[in-house]
């Protein structure tokens, strides 16, 4: 029994028996994976161990009428380190249920692990009835997860290591894909060795369905063949749609897959014999022909032939005089892809100049790699117009829910309680990606309205024009939202940088409209258009974006900002302008300028070859930071990435993949390694150059020579030498007095040191 999603349904019972079962929303994003986070924050995502030995077992007996204390939040995030019981046991409980509500139980009395460290759990809980319905839940998920493992493995196996972020972070772990096409967990079956069925059949002919190729020609899928067997075999008028157009002439040829059984001989599955292989079929209509393409070289069989004329004459197209001849197919050479072989036939068919017969040159790994990306980018496209739906939240009052003592929050640190709830519940968004594409298209639509209003032009600017920009940034969040919504807040911080600002506004002066008069040269009548509001706003870019360098160059804090001295300088200057806040240079004008360089840097070393990456940790203020850097040939360096790692553990993987995101510039761009040896960062090393074959693995030349310098006055030769240099600088050192006429002796050239 495969296990279910959400509610679990009992035929034949009261509503309220359903409810109880029913997992209440406001604890879903605590204990469950959003449906719209990518497939690496899934993987990620830390679920309950499930058929553990040591798991107590369920029966009857636990029903109870006691009270639950999982009723908030902070308690209810204990059901993520428990273990799970088998789904056998599950689904004997739920079925118990409805008896169990009409006696008056709506608790489970289980023993409980303490497992938490920092939260003390008590040995017995009574849990609310619906935690079964989050245990199926929970052994669902445990399949998504060790399967997309297994994907990820399978790419690493096959050399495709850097492009995991990339391949997967597109893909949402649940969604329902259009055309019968499943969903994206049935994706996951063409990045692993396993076989390629209905589903994935399907999924390729939607996409094929979209490239260009001639209107008569109809594209179907493996559904539609079996309608058509089955249809044959019971003698059922089937197929309506497409047989009227047929009727009416509109068709010039049908081309679909077909599964069928290679046995002792050639033939249809049924119930008893199941099938083993896919073909291409093309019933070409104008051609008075049935082509029939086999990877395997064996012939059509008789039923199928049998089938297609049948349906044919049925609507009114005489077929006994249709011939049977051989489509043109790659010829296979293992056991495993058939499927592949069957779409591309019927792929070089329907648009023969875009998809070739597959040659000796067909490598199975690399076309399954490829159709999952083209598949992502299709399913993508097509869903591109559905946002998701973002869950309603309502308040509603109910009486005091009691509190264990376990879990009871002591008043002394009520402050700190209520930051990690905040910053808790940040964590957990699950629309920040809608937040954010919300208040853009928000920005970009007041832009275009405030265009046209003539009677804002003489308002000063100040913080209020600005305060939707801080919305979008997020930064906090920035780290720990999904991977996909990173790259989006990527993108629209590159936009909204005060150099692209200024460079958009430069770009729509110098261009004129198309609809624009032409104008005499020599004259104002451009300014004159354009207004006293517009002027003010591609002013107030200029000095924005000259704030935010004068801060950086100059190594300013962000508090000068906020000082009203500096304040009452610009007023007095500019009355018309008010400067960023130090919030706004913070959280918003600083970043966006470092996304552009980025972006920047990152365009301008895509075209670049022989690059080399480094990486290097240190700390700073009681914080750990990690840079990476990437080195041209002509020894030109760039900042890449400085990570705040304070919280996080510096192995050697983490090291790795910190690199390994940038070398997806462009793996073949690079040529070396960088780093120093200490620990870590030479295991990583290692590992990243035994990832990427093609990558030279260097120390770092600079502590080479400090461990040579260090042998060196280690040397007794050098005893003496030594020991006079350190007498001077600790003199010096200790000695303010020294050091001052060390100073004048200097400024007086009398001595140079």
């Amino acid at each position: 029994m495969e296990p279910t999603h959400g509610v679990i349904e009992l035929p034949d019972e009261p509503s309220h028996y359903t409810d109880t079962l029913t997992i209440p929303e406001e604890f879903l994003p605590i204990l469950l994976p959003p449906p719209s986070c990518s497939i690496i924050d899934l993987t990620n995502f830390t679920i309950p161990a499930v058929d553990n030995p040591d798991t107590q077992a369920l029966d009857p007996s636990h029903f109870t009428s006691g009270a639950t204390l999982l009723n908030t939040p902070p308690t209810v995030r204990i059901l993520r380190s428990q273990p799970v019981p088998s789904l056998t046991e599950i689904h004997a409980l739920i079925s118990l249920v409805p008896g169990a509500v009409a006696q008056g139980h709506h608790c489970l009395k289980r023993q409980m692990h303490s497992t938490l460290t920092l939260t003390q759990v008590p040995s017995q809980m009574n849990l609310p009835l619906w935690v079964l319905s989050y245990w199926e839940i929970v052994h669902d998920l445990w399949i998504h997860k060790k399967t997309w493992t297994m994907v990820q493995d399978w790419l690493k196996n096959n050399g495709w290591y850097a492009s995991i972020y990339s391949t997967l972070s597109p893909v949402c772990w649940k969604q329902d894909l259009p055309n019968e096409s499943g969903t994206t967990f049935d994706l996951a079956k063409f990045l692993r060795d396993s076989w390629l069925g209905d589903v994935q059949v399907a999924q390729m002919v939607a996409q094929l369905r979209s490239q260009k190729m001639d209107d008569g020609i109809w594209l179907m899928n493996n559904y539609w063949s079996n309608k058509l067997v089955v249809g044959y075999r019971k003698q059922e008028r089937i197929l309506v749609k497409t047989g009227d157009t047929l009727k009416e002439g509109s068709i010039k040829a049908i081309a679909f897959p077909v599964f069928i059984r290679l046995g002792t001989s050639v033939e249809l599955p049924s119930e008893e014999a199941c099938g083993n292989h896919w073909v291409a079929v093309v019933v070409d209509v104008a051609g008075r022909s049935i082509l029939y393409g086999d990877s395997m070289q064996h012939p059509a069989p008789n039923e199928l032939i049998s089938a297609i004329q049948w349906w044919l004459s049925d609507w009114g197209t005489v077929s006994d005089n249709f011939k049977v001849d051989n489509l043109p197919c790659g010829r296979q050479t293992d056991n495993e892809s058939c499927t592949l072989y069957a779409i591309n036939t019927l792929a070089g068919y329907v648009t023969p100049l875009d998809f070739p017969i597959y040659d000796k040159k067909f490598s199975p790994n690399k076309t399954r790699y490829q159709t999952f990306q083209t598949l992502v980018k299709y399913f993508n496209d097509t869903n591109a117009d559905i946002e998701p739906a973002v869950p309603e939240t309502t308040t509603t009052t109910t009486d005091p829910i009691p509190i264990h003592p376990f879990f009871a929050p002591k008043s002394r640190k009520a402050p700190k309680t209520a930051r990690s709830e905040t910053k808790r519940k940040r964590e957990e968004m699950v629309n920040v990606g809608v937040k954010i594409r919300k208040t853009a298209e928000n920005n970009d639509r007041s832009d275009e309205d405030s265009s046209d209003d003539e009677d804002s032009g003489d308002e000063p600017m100040g913080d209020e024009e600005d305060t939707p920009r801080r919305e979008i940034v997020l930064l906090p969040v920035n780290r720990t939202c999904s991977t996909d919504l990173k790259v989006e807040v990527q993108c629209i911080m590159v936009d909204r940088a005060p150099s692209s600002v200024v460079e958009k506004l430069q770009t729509e002066r110098n261009t004129p409209a198309a609809n624009e008069a032409a104008m005499k040269t020599g004259t104002l009548d451009r300014e004159v258009r354009l207004g006293r509001k517009e002027r003010l706003i591609k002013w107030k870019a200029v000095l924005d974006l000259g704030v935010t360098k004068l801060f950086c160059v100059g190594n300013f804090a962000g508090l000068v900002a906020d000082l009203p001295v500096w304040r009452e300088l610009w007023m007095d200057a500019t009355p018309d302008y008010t400067p960023p806040t130090c919030n706004m240079l913070l959280n918003d004008l600083i970043p966006s300028k470092a996304a552009k360089i980025i972006s920047n840097n990152t365009a301008l070393l895509k075209k670049e070859r022989n690059l080399t990456i480094s990486f290097d940790g240190g700390t700073r203020h009681c914080k750990s930071h990690w840079t990476v850097h990437i080195s041209e040939q002509n020894r030109s360096v760039h900042l890449m990435e400085v990570n705040n790692a304070t919280n996080k553990r510096h192995t050697k993987e983490w090291v790795r993949d910190l690199a390994l995101r940038w070398i997806e510039i462009g793996e073949t761009q690079f040529c070396a390694v960088v780093s120093d040896s200490t620990g870590n960062t030479l295991s990583a090393r290692l590992l990243l150059a035994n990832t990427i074959l093609t990558l030279l693995a260097l120390a770092d030349i600079c502590h080479h020579c400090n461990n040579t310098s260090k042998d060196i006055v280690k040397i007794a030769y050098f005893a003496k030498a030594v020991k006079v240099v350190r007498a001077t600088l600790q003199k010096f050192h200790q000695s303010n007095h020294a050091s001052f006429l060390l100073d004048r002796a200097n400024e007086a050239q009398l001595q140079k040191v």
